[in-house]
């Protein structure tokens, strides 16, 4: 028979190796929120450059036009004309206000300031009111208590295939279902836009498959994308828990 001792060295032992293990996990999960942080970061500022910036700079020389036609216009511009310029600028003001907001609500429920879930609704709900579409939710409101490394994920998935879906495949309606199963969170997105072709050099490159592929690899997770040039697009991420 084993003595005491041995028994006792044994369960310590055991336990030893349990805490450095859960250490490991937390180190890697801190590892890979330092990590979405900075490729936030650095997505923020190249979308600020690469669209903000230039919708902004297209807003101005637009007013400019519409002040030089005031201005230099022998007759006096009709009023409709005047009120029609003036509804496309707003509505592309407003365009680029949510596109901002879209690049910093991530940051924002990671500080607290909103709910994972209610960002999801409050960018959802304006994406429906500036491009005439219908975007249901259903959404799992325990995943507000999962990780902050996956409310980025889920939330940048979403937000990628969701304006794929209006600015690629012309969508009307789009379906969103976030359910947390035992083992892993789930997130669907489903369009009834005109897909697209796996040939299609604009889906694969220009518009965030990769990134959405790069943060499900990151996250240890699956990314499957079906596209069918007739029957729209389903994209599903799976995350494990």
């Amino acid at each position: 028979l084993r003595r005491a001792s041995e028994l006792h060295d044994d369960g310590k032992d055991f336990y030893l190796q349990l805490i450095k293990t859960v250490f490991n996990n937390l180190d890697t999960y801190a590892q890979i929120e330092r990590y979405v942080a900075v490729e936030e970061q650095n997505r923020i500022a190249n979308e600020i450059h690469d669209t903000v910036i230039q919708k902004l700079f297209g807003i101005t020389c637009n007013l400019a036009v519409l002040e030089s036609k005031v201005k230099m216009s022998e007759r006096s511009i009709e009023k409709g004309e005047i009120i029609e310029s003036i509804q496309m600028l707003k509505k592309s003001v407003e365009s680029t206000m949510a596109e901002l907001r879209e690049s910093i609500y991530g940051k924002r429920f990671k500080d607290n300031i909103n709910t994972f879930i209610h960002a999801l609704y409050a960018y959802m709900e304006e994406l429906e009111r500036l491009n005439d579409v219908k975007i249901n939710l259903n959404l799992d409101e325990e995943a507000d208590y999962i990780k902050i490394a996956q409310k980025i994920a889920l939330y940048r998935v979403a937000c990628e295939a969701v304006n794929n879906a209006i600015k690629h495949g012309k969508s009307k309606n789009i379906n969103i279902e976030l359910k947390m199963e035992s083992d892993t969170v789930e997130l669907l997105i489903e369009d009834d836009g005109t897909g697209f072709s796996r040939e299609d050099k604009n889906f694969s490159e220009g518009n965030g498959l990769r990134n959405m592929r790069n943060i499900a690899v990151l996250l240890k997770g699956y990314l499957s994308v079906v596209y069918d040039d007739k029957k729209g697009v389903r994209v599903k991420l799976s995350l494990p828990r």
